[in-house]
């Protein structure tokens, strides 16, 4: 059987994208759609900001996992610091990086917001 094969029932009259076309076309779709979000999740992977400022990171739940990204220019500017384990609420901008889902973090909050371990003990 030929590699580009269509499956049984399948349509072939499907549009080809490349993968550049449509990373981009599910970029225009999750900014169009979604724009700015709060986002509550624990912070995962956190390592602190990497040598070109920029942190990387993980927000995730029980039953999803979103990559994140707090430029350098941003970071310096944050009240509450990620850290590895935080329960946070983060508001961001809904994108995709390389066609990946993504929160650019622009404000992050924990506790001050009544999340994380203290907010049970309350």
């Amino acid at each position: 059987m030929p590699l580009l094969t269509p499956p049984a029932g399948a349509a072939v009259n499907v549009p080809e994208w490349s993968v550049s076309e449509l990373s981009a076309a599910l970029k225009r779709t999750v900014e169009d759609a979604y724009g700015y979000v709060r986002v509550r999740g624990e912070v995962s992977g956190f390592k602190g900001p990497s040598p070109s400022g920029h942190c990387y990171f993980r927000l995730k739940d029980d039953k999803a996992v979103l990559e994140s990204v707090i430029w350098k220019g941003v970071w310096g500017r944050m009240r509450v610091k990620p850290e590895e384990g935080l329960d946070v609420l983060v508001t961001g901008k809904a994108t995709t990086i390389a066609g990946t889902p993504t929160c650019l973090a622009s404000r992050m909050c924990s506790r001050v917001c009544g999340i994380g371990p203290s907010a049970a003990d309350t």
